[in-house]
Parts: C-alpha cells; sequence; structure tokens
C-alpha cells in the first residue's frame, strides 16, 4: 500500500508539471491569437494535444493502481491526506486552465465579430441594408461604394 501511494504522488506531481506547461501554452496561444502568428498557433495545438493525451495517460495509472491496490476503490484517510495538497494544486490550475480558454474563446469571438462587421461594411458599402425596407417593385439596389469611386 506504501509504494502505491507514493506511486499516486509521483503520478500527481507529473500530472501538476504538465497541466503547469498547458497554462504556458494557453499563454503562448493567446500571445500568437493578438500577434495573428497562424504557423505558431497550429504548433501550439499539436503540443497541447499531447500534453492532454499524457495527462489522460496519467489519470488511467491513477485509476489503475487504485483499483490494483485498493479494491474497494477507497484510498484509507491517512494516505488520503498524503495527497490532498497535490490535488487541490491540481484542482486549481484546472480552474486558471478553464478561465483561460475562456478568455482566449472570447478573444477569438470577438476578433471573428469584428471582422464580419467590416465584410458587412464593406458589402454594404457603408449603407444599411434594405432587409426591413418594404418591397418595391423596379427599386435600383444601390451599389458598392467601393465600385462606385472606382468607376
Amino acid at each position: 500500500m506504501e509504494l502505491s501511494i507514493q506511486r499516486i504522488e509521483e503520478i500527481y506531481q507529473e500530472k501538476l508539471n504538465l497541466l503547469k506547461e498547458l497554462v504556458t501554452c494557453l499563454s503562448l496561444e493567446r500571445d500568437s491569437l493578438i500577434n495573428l502568428d497562424i504557423g505558431k498557433l497550429w504548433a501550439l495545438m499539436e503540443e497541447k494535444q499531447k500534453i492532454l493525451e499524457s495527462i489522460d495517460i496519467k489519470a488511467k495509472q491513477v485509476r489503475d493502481i487504485i483499483e490494483e491496490s485498493y479494491p474497494d476503490r477507497e484510498i484509507p484517510v491517512k494516505d488520503h491526506r498524503r495527497i490532498r495538497g497535490l490535488s487541490q494544486k491540481i484542482a486549481d490550475l484546472k480552474e486558471e486552465i478553464k478561465t483561460r480558454v475562456r478568455e482566449n474563446v472570447s478573444f477569438i469571438q470577438d476578433s471573428l465579430g469584428f471582422i464580419n462587421e467590416m465584410i458587412s461594411v464593406l458589402v454594404t458599402g457603408g449603407r444599411p441594408a434594405f432587409s426591413y425596407d418594404p418591397v418595391v417593385k423596379n427599386k435600383k439596389k444601390m451599389s458598392s461604394i467601393i465600385y462606385y469611386k472606382e468607376v
């Protein structure tokens, strides 16, 4: 039992290090989003995927140890106290990761919304769309300001 709890502590420490790497990747991802470094974003995506796969492997290893060493799947209180600190650090890092992911997703959504608005302005020429006007036959559609200025 002592060996199994030590092994769980080691795995938790490894998982903690992987989560720290993931936080670093998310910070770099934010910088790449701000600087529009698409090449780096692809590399970070691959790195994040590898880290997530490693985290899943660590979680499976812990489950296997618990199933093997603790038939009732309950870690005794004295052993649980030993890993409580690491468990709390892991939980804190998971919350930080969720926050950073939400921030990055929000940044992407805001950027795409801005691009969408800019395209709409360019297509309509800055004039309001006629979608809410009453339907009138033989009404000429206004051409885009860009085309008008070119002519």
